[in-house]
């Protein structure tokens, strides 16, 4: 919760080296603690437990001292206006919780179902080919989402609406130019240079990653802009966008399997499927800040 608080606090603000800084501090420490806590004599999932709480722990605490705004913050806050401010976000945590787990599902869950409907060395090679695709495009992802979700939320406070198109169209089209090119090139080459990377066993998954590429940078365009439905008020259109993605992706899987199709025409299936949902969540963000516009400026 603590980490939360101070990230927020360093999106509004636009401290986005702290904010940097503070995902550093808590890999570095996260993985320290992991490492070493097997040598004190504790063993199993407390240690990883450990290091997700005591790597967050330091992350806020650092990002506190680098943001001396909010330890400068002792303002007493009447009662009254949290109940106003909690009424008022109350889409928030309505929405936000099942968007989150639904994310999470739709981008963890298909290895799990691919595990079973096709067994463990698909699942393998699915799961090289979607970890070397997914742990890039989500540090570019969650670094540019930030930047945009503070300048996004204060051109919807200003009722800037042209201004905010205009942020939504350069965004997209910045981080396609600096993510698409080079991710094509590494799907092409994929097929060919998996096996001599990793050993002929594992040349199935530079299929697998040639598949995914799609998937993935249509979930990473769509992440990008997710920010549009919360500063907008929609995150009823957030909620939608994830389980159309998280259905579209489980039955991309499932037909296939039910039809006795390979793995790859299943993952090529399943990639077109969430492509198309991810696309579709693109294009309502645009309707989305239609709609708030007009009923913005009607009530002015």
């Amino acid at each position: 919760m603590a980490y939360q608080i101070v990230s927020a606090w360093a999106v509004r603000d636009e401290l986005f080296a702290t904010l940097a800084q503070m995902r550093v501090a808590y890999a570095l420490i996260s993985l320290a603690v992991q490492f070493i806590w097997p040598y004190i004599g504790i063993k199993g999932a407390a240690g990883l437990i450990a290091g997700q709480v005591i790597g967050f722990g330091v992350a806020a605490l650092w990002g506190s001292l680098a943001a001396r705004a909010l330890l400068a913050c002792h303002t007493v806050v009447d009662g009254r206006y949290l109940r106003l401010a909690a009424q008022r976000y109350a889409n928030y945590p309505r929405f936000d919780m099942p968007s989150a787990l639904l994310n999470q599902a739709s981008l963890h869950g298909p290895s799990l179902l691919i595990a079973v409907c096709f067994g463990a060395t698909v699942a393998g090679w699915y799961a090289l080919a979607h970890r070397l695709l997914a742990a890039p495009l989500t540090i570019l992802s969650h670094t540019v989402s930030r930047a945009y979700y503070s300048r996004a939320a204060r051109m919807s406070t200003n009722h800037h609406w042209p201004e905010l198109a205009n942020l939504f169209r350069i965004t997209l089209a910045q981080v396609a130019a600096i993510a698409l090119p080079p991710l094509g090139c590494a799907a092409v080459l994929a097929p060919w240079t998996f096996g001599l990377l990793f050993s002929a066993d594992w040349q199935p998954a530079g299929t697998m990653f040639a598949l995914l590429a799609p998937l993935l940078s249509a979930y990473l365009l769509a992440t990008v802009i997710t920010p549009t439905f919360d500063v907008l008020g929609r995150q009823h259109l957030r909620l939608v966008r994830e389980a159309s993605a998280a259905v579209a992706i489980v039955v991309g899987i499932l037909v296939p399997w039910w039809a006795n199709a390979t793995p790859f025409q299943a993952v090529a299936l399943d990639s077109l499927v969430g492509t198309s949902a991810h696309l579709m969540a693109i294009g309502m963000a645009p309707y989305g800040l239609a709609s708030v516009a007009k009923e913005r400026d009607v009530t002015k």
